[in-house]
């Protein structure tokens, strides 16, 4: 009986270790076409974590935009097992002897299609457009080189921005609207505006000046010059005590798992459990203050601001009723959001504290395109 005990030990261990060696080996790029007549090109990035397991995303990139996170990957009997519940996809795909290639079968909405994807050099990976883009240089200070500011057309889908390709959309959106995103501020912080900053809705269409894919906050910084040099912006900053949420730590270690920024994915997605009952949020290539943006959409009673001290992006997911997701009562959806971060090893403490208000001293209609 102890032999018998020692063998399957052994043998788990061997397994495990079999495994993790090849879920190694699996690291990198890979990508495929699927016989479909459209929208066929498969893009599937792996990469090992410390604990010897896969993380990964797949990307259907002449629609997909930015990888899509799997929600298990497998790696039994030198095979690979690649799962997405929110979007029904699933891969099994065995390796070839030379490890260039996996050959099986993808998934989607019930239909079934064979797969061979090839390993991939990184810098050769299919790029959502057709073309890879080089990311602007972080060292630059872009500016819109053109921009075209023109009344909207009422619209009932609300304010939308268009951050795929490297020219800049905003669709129906307001001064207010453009403030908010330029300046990362919440309305609570912007004081002294005339009231067509909210009535007055503008579609712009604009240009960097430099080549390259500008990031989040570089579009940012072009917005705020834009809405200088068009809107004829100027303000100063006070601060101002609010009562606000800190966003602190536990004293246990968070619940979060470091970001792949080779994985090329970000975002938020939703998957409810088999009852309905509740709805898992799972956050990607996430940032703290972007964290609290996110949470003040829920929580609007307060301002909530980062004293976690934890810098980078992350992954992680928490898990929230799900009727308090859809729920329209404010002290359902803060009641649940208050309790569903405590989980990943956070608070949020009230308290008093100084918040930055912009207080415009000068805003004017468009300038002429």
């Amino acid at each position: 009986m102890a032999l018998r005990h020692r063998c399957s030990a052994l043998c788990l261990l061997l397994l495990l270790l079999t495994s993790s060696a090849l879920a190694q080996t699996l690291d990198g790029v890979w990508q495929g076409t699927l016989p479909v007549a459209r929208n066929g090109r498969v893009v599937v990035r792996l990469t090992a974590s410390e604990a010897g397991g896969l993380r990964g995303t797949f990307q259907r990139v002449d629609g997909d935009t930015a990888g899509i996170p799997f929600s298990s990957l497998k790696v039994p009997a030198g095979e690979l097992v690649a799962e997405s519940d929110l979007f029904h996809v699933a891969f099994l795909g065995k390796m070839s002897s030379d490890g260039q290639t996996l050959v099986g079968t993808w998934t989607q909405d019930q239909r079934s299609y064979p797969l061979t994807l090839m390993r991939t050099a990184p810098e050769q990976a299919w790029q959502h457009g057709g073309t890879s883009v080089a990311a602007m240089a972080t060292t630059v200070d872009p500016s819109f080189e053109v921009a075209s500011i023109r009344p909207s057309t009422p619209s009932t889908k609300g304010h939308q921005y268009d951050l795929r390709t490297r020219d800049f959309g905003a669709h129906d959106a307001s001064v207010a609207d453009l403030l908010k995103f330029a300046f990362q501020l919440r309305d609570r912080q912007i004081s002294g505006a005339p009231a067509w900053i909210d009535e007055d809705k503008f579609d712009i269409a604009a240009k960097p000046d430099g080549p390259g894919q500008p990031s989040v906050d570089q579009y940012r910084l072009m917005v705020q010059k834009l809405l200088a040099e068009r809107f004829h912006l100027r303000f100063h900053t006070v601060q101002q005590n609010f009562p606000v949420y800190a966003l602190t730590l536990t004293g246990t270690q968070p619940a979060l798992n470091k970001s792949n920024p080779g994985l090329n994915s970000y975002g938020i997605s939703l998957k409810q459990d088999p009852g309905g009952d509740t709805t898992q949020v799972r956050f990607t290539y996430e940032s703290m203050p972007e964290f609290v943006d996110i949470l003040m959409n829920f929580i609007e009673e307060r301002q909530i601001v980062d004293e976690t001290g934890l810098s980078g992006r992350f992954d992680f997911a928490m898990v929230l009723p799900t009727s308090a997701l859809q729920s329209t009562d404010n002290g359902e959806r803060s009641t649940a959001f208050l309790r569903a971060v405590q989980p990943l090893g956070f608070q949020l403490v009230p308290k008093s504290a100084p918040v930055p208000v912009m207080v415009i001293d000068r805003l004017e209609s468009p300038s002429p395109n």
